[in-house]
């Protein structure tokens, strides 16, 4: 009992439980239950307050339907919303879509009674943990999800520095390097994650029918844009995209053709593309390569290739495995056969 007051603590060998809110310490003195924990008190009553407010408010102020669909398609019809509100990504040589998280946050808002937090359970110097819970409040129903975060981060180049942790081949079969990601690099990457989770999280909670009308009325409000006036529409992909990086000829390279020729559904489809690279959903590089190789892996080439060759070499031709010795030729196993009905007649 030497780290504690005496006027603090009560020796507790006699069985008797702690009280509530108490700290309990368990050495070789024995067991120490310390009376005066303002601190855990604080945090305890804090917690159930605000847990008992959003409840209550749930309760007193419901939300109704019809006004959360006025108010979520009044945003959908608005052309910027409706070009941030739905991603795409190619694979498999179309496109696949989807509501952004930009329309889960609306979303959310519209709804109302809706909690959404990140609370980080483990840190250290390799990877942080982060949990993301999505709470309705009027009807108790909750979805959450354990993120693993890595502080490192892959790189094309091989590190001069000797900083490499590692190597592995991508999804392409190319060789990638290891190597510790900065602070920064791992604030993204946790952003993003955290975004891609809270979106998954809060439309579980939108109903069905809500969900596939905004997005029907998303993608009316940007073909009838693209239509109407598509010259103002294709510099602002050029203005979007030359910020993350990427020329008009990129876009001409992805689209086959020079952006003069573009129909209004290639313009959308470039919309809701340069929604899924803002969001982290894909990379540019990625998406130049799903579309020419329509979600194909192209071949290995440079440090992959000369891997893939020395495993050939040292694997030697493929060779056919030897028929076992005991094992009967089938003209035998017939003639057996036959002996063995004519032994039973």
């Amino acid at each position: 009992m030497s780290d504690y007051d005496d006027a603090d603590a009560i020796d507790v060998y006699d069985d008797t439980a702690p009280r509530q809110n108490q700290l309990v310490k368990r050495s070789f003195e024995g067991v120490t239950a310390l009376m005066n924990n303002s601190a855990t008190q604080a945090l305890t009553a804090k917690a159930t307050a605000d847990i008992n407010a959003r409840w209550m408010i749930a309760m007193h102020r419901p939300r109704e339907l019809q006004d959360v669909r006025v108010a979520l398609l009044h945003e959908c019809r608005r052309p910027a919303f409706a070009r941030a509100a739905i991603y795409a990504v190619p694979r498999g040589g179309g496109m696949i879509r989807g509501l952004s998280i930009r329309f889960a946050e609306t979303a959310m808002t519209a709804m109302g009674n809706i909690g959404c937090e990140a609370q980080t359970l483990y840190d250290s110097e390799a990877e942080r943990v982060v949990r993301v819970t999505v709470t309705d409040f009027e009807s108790n129903s909750m979805w959450s999800r354990d993120l693993t975060i890595s502080k490192t981060k892959l790189v094309r180049q091989e590190p001069k520095s000797g900083r490499s942790l590692g190597s592995r081949l991508n999804s392409y079969g190319e060789m990638n390097w290891i190597v510790p990601a900065s602070d920064d690099d791992v604030t993204t990457k946790e952003a993003s994650a955290i975004s891609k989770a809270s979106r998954t999280g809060i439309l579980r909670m939108l109903p069905a029918w809500l969900k596939a009308e905004a997005q029907l009325e998303c993608e009316r409000v940007q073909n009838d844009s693209a239509a109407k006036d598509p010259d103002a529409e294709r510099r602002k992909l050029f203005d979007a995209f030359a910020a993350m990086g990427a020329k008009p000829s990129w876009l001409a390279d992805w689209l086959g053709h020079p952006m003069d020729q573009t129909t209004p559904a290639e313009i959308v489809d470039l919309q809701q593309l340069y929604r899924a690279i803002r969001d982290g959903g894909i990379t540019l590089d990625e998406a130049m390569r799903a579309k020419r190789g329509g979600g194909d892996k192209p071949a290995a080439t440079g440090a992959a290739a000369a891997v893939k060759q020395a495993g050939s070499r040292s694997r030697g031709p493929a060779k056919s495995e030897p028929t076992p010795p005991d094992a009967p030729a089938v003209d035998e196993q017939a003639e057996i056969a036959r002996r063995e009905r004519e032994a039973a007649k």
